[in-house]
């Protein structure tokens, strides 16, 4: 989780006086999810969506051409010794990133979206109102320049197994039958070897293809932290993992693209999975030179 003020899990810029006016009462705070414009808040609101659980209302503050997304949260949840220990577990951070990502994508389908991260954190209203007003121009010119397109994820992944037998079955010196018992050993030994090496190599190489093609289709890529997760099972190996920022009316041609490589790479056990749209976290700029980039989640 980052935030726009720090490389904290927090985002809390309620410390003036004017940040006061309009406090959360009951030890509660504002949770920010998202900016978008006023169109979907006339959407939203004839619905019965939920905040980051069950029994926290949805809600929006409108600025002037947009509306944030909010609701408000226990504080004693995400500060001070429970929030550090909550935090820290994955149970119980993991169904509450789910359900932000969701309200995400549910706003996503009426407007375009400026996504903030997971935890992202004010003491009330008017904390949050005066944080928009500051980045008012920055964030109404985002929501125009994304109006029109959308992220995608990538992976490379690799068969290893697979690619590897495939290489060894082609290669000339384990064809031979003159070779002793031992040395044959010793010499499938070392071609396995070079059989790891090799097919990552070519693995890389069919990847640079691939977004050379694709340059008239994407304006933006990102490199993305390989996790563990990104490894479909042991067998797959995931090798890259990368955000694109396309036109909405690209996605059909860079689909069409992900197949073709699929199907021409069939056989050597390499192949790109594509996910998505996404909320365009990992292309929001940061606010300012001293804040830390907002975005940057891992899908």
């Amino acid at each position: 989780m980052t935030t726009a003020a720090s490389d904290t899990s927090l985002l809390f810029p309620g410390t003036s006086a004017e940040a006061e006016e309009n406090p959360v009462t009951g030890g509660m705070c504002v949770y920010l999810f998202c900016c978008a414009r006023v169109t979907a808040a006339a959407m939203m609101v004839n619905t019965t969506a939920a905040g980051l659980e069950p029994d926290q209302e949805l809600y929006m503050v409108a600025l002037g051409d947009f509306v944030a997304v909010a609701c408000d949260v226990r504080l004693a949840d995400w500060t001070g010794p429970s929030g550090e220990s909550n935090l820290g577990n994955l149970a119980w951070v993991a169904p509450r990133a789910l359900h932000h990502q969701g309200v995400l994508e549910q706003v996503m389908a009426t407007s375009p979206v400026l996504p903030l991260p997971v935890g992202t954190l004010f003491s009330s209203q008017a904390a949050l109102l005066l944080w928009l007003a500051q980045r008012y121009h920055r964030i109404a010119e985002f929501l125009g320049w994304i109006a029109d397109k959308e992220e995608w994820s990538l992976k490379l992944l690799l068969d290893a197994p697979r690619a590897e037998a495939s290489w060894l079955a082609a290669e000339p010196r384990l064809l031979s039958s003159g070779t002793s018992a031992g040395s044959r050993y010793l010499l499938e030994k070392k071609l396995r070897t070079e059989a790891a090496q090799r097919v990552r190599q070519v693995a890389r190489k069919a990847e640079a293809a691939l977004y050379e093609r694709l340059g008239d289709v994407v304006l933006m890529r990102h490199a993305r932290r390989l996790l563990p997760q990104h490894s479909p099972d042991p067998q797959h190996q995931a090798l890259s993992h990368s955000a694109l920022l396309i036109l909405r009316a690209g996605h059909e041609a860079l689909l069409a693209m992900a197949t073709e490589f699929n199907t021409y790479h069939a056989e050597s056990g390499v192949r790109v999975e594509m996910s998505g749209p996404w909320p365009a976290a990992t292309f929001v700029p940061a606010f300012s030179d001293d804040e830390a980039t907002l975005g940057a989640y891992d899908a």
